[in-house]
């Protein structure tokens, strides 16, 4: 008698899943098919952003290199001449 309770009840089990599934299956396939809609959607704007990114970023290095290659002479002539009005160390020597 057990296993028939047992039996009855894995069965009211079975069925209740399979009402369930019946509900929420086509809910779940118009989620995915929203999904992938969105995602077709938002790609090619990741990729645009990417390349703007890109670009951007090969810009300013180009920028910033090309900055630097004056300041190279700049920079000891300003730090030598600091460094002589501060340091008096060549003139006191005998």
């Amino acid at each position: 008698m057990r296993f028939l309770v047992r039996l009855v009840i894995l069965g009211f089990a079975g069925l209740g899943m399979y009402k369930a599934w019946e509900l929420v299956g086509p809910k779940v396939a118009e989620a995915r098919q929203r999904a992938s809609g969105a995602r077709e959607r938002i790609e090619p704007a990741i990729r645009e952003a990417a390349d703007t990114l890109q670009t951007a970023t090969k810009d300013a290095a180009e920028e910033l290199a090309e900055g630097a290659r004056g300041v190279d002479d700049i920079a000891p002539d300003a730090f030598g001449s600091a460094a002589e009005k501060v340091s008096p160390t060549p003139k006191m020597a005998p």
